[in-house]
């Protein structure tokens, strides 16, 4: 095994709470920290645990992954100051479940105000994963599908596309990428949504930018604040005003569901309802080679693979040339 950094490296780290019992990690991390999009890293906070490795996607994408270039003739200080002043980014979003993940919530949100944003230092190891062939160059659709935390796993290779898109006039053969993602509650969009709209903005700015969809299914909302949508049926920003119009009196969550699903219409097609991912993909996957990228629950995993499974039939009477999966799960 090469290791190019060093082991366990401290990093200054910032955390802050989000909506939907999120927990988003952003590290400052060395400059020897080389990354690839779809990867994941190893992270330990001595203040809440002195051992125990837990793993967790790399969400952001690191513009240069390349070693910085060191002139063997500079002075050990000015070698020392340069290093210093190269470091980068990592961030890492955190669902608060049960184990590491609720005592890294509570720990910060119980000892420091839940509006700041709290510090500590993180051991960092890694990083490890991802998939080495090159998808611009194979591909002709790449199709995102996420529920709920399982975005962390997608998004790197939106952000990472787009960029491309912008500092690139060839993408191979890739021209469109679909992104749909299931989530239970319209506030969970905000863990990303900064994220999103930038990426939107990069390709519309992009005269050779992607065919780029986002699509989100909302499945436990309230019934009073959606106004007793129907399973499955699209909301526009038009309808969603008039559902809250209707409603006289409407609580602090509900704002903020109001406030999620309006920013949601803006960024891609939001639908009411728990996707049937064979109808939902059927539709998407129509000609060429398409990779699908999955990340979820187990039960979404399960049924994502079943799908792709039987959409292989496609394949076979050749109404496309391929249909290839690789998934990310939660756990080991």
């Amino acid at each position: 095994m090469s290791i190019r950094h060093e082991w366990f490296v401290g990093c200054p780290t910032n955390i802050a709470h989000l909506p939907g019992d999120m927990t988003k990690i952003e590290i400052l991390a060395p400059a020897s920290f080389i990354y690839e999009r779809g990867q994941h890293c190893f992270i330990r906070v001595p203040e809440i645990e002195k051992w125990g490795n837990h793993p967790f996607s790399i969400v952001s994408v690191q513009e240069n992954n390349k070693h910085p270039i060191k002139n063997s003739k500079a002075s050990s200080a000015e070698k020392n100051a340069s290093e210093a002043d190269q470091h980068h980014k990592i961030i890492l979003f955190a669902r608060t479940y049960s184990g590491f993940t609720r005592s890294l919530s509570s720990h910060f949100h119980s000892q420091r105000p839940t509006d700041t944003i709290n510090t500590t230092s993180t051991l960092l190891d890694g990083p490890y994963g991802g998939i080495c062939r090159p998808i611009e160059l194979y591909y002709d659709s790449l199709i995102l599908t996420a529920g709920g935390s399982g975005i962390t796993a997608c998004l790197p290779w939106l952000l990472s596309l787009t960029s491309e898109a912008l500092t690139s006039h060839d993408l191979g053969i890739l021209r469109r990428v679909v992104l749909i993602w299931t989530i239970r509650k319209a506030d969970h969009v905000l863990w990303i949504d900064d994220y999103l709209k930038n990426s939107i903005q990069r390709n519309k700015n992009n005269a050779n930018g992607l065919n780029l969809q986002i699509k989100f299914h909302v499945t436990m909302d309230d019934d009073s604040f959606l106004g007793h949508q129907s399973s499955s049926e699209n909301l526009s920003n038009h309808e969603i005003e008039n559902k809250i119009e209707y409603t006289t009196k409407i609580s602090s969550h509900s704002d903020l569901q109001q406030t999620s699903l309006t920013k949601m219409t803006n960024l891609g097609q939001v639908t009411r309802g728990r996707p049937v991912l064979k109808d939902v993909l059927s539709e998407e996957i129509i000609d060429g080679k398409t990779l699908v990228i999955g990340c979820g629950p187990e039960g979404f995993l399960t049924d994502l693979t079943n799908t792709c499974g039987s959409l292989q039939e496609k394949v076979l009477k050749d109404e496309i040339a391929e249909l290839a999966l690789h998934t990310e799960r939660f756990g080991w």
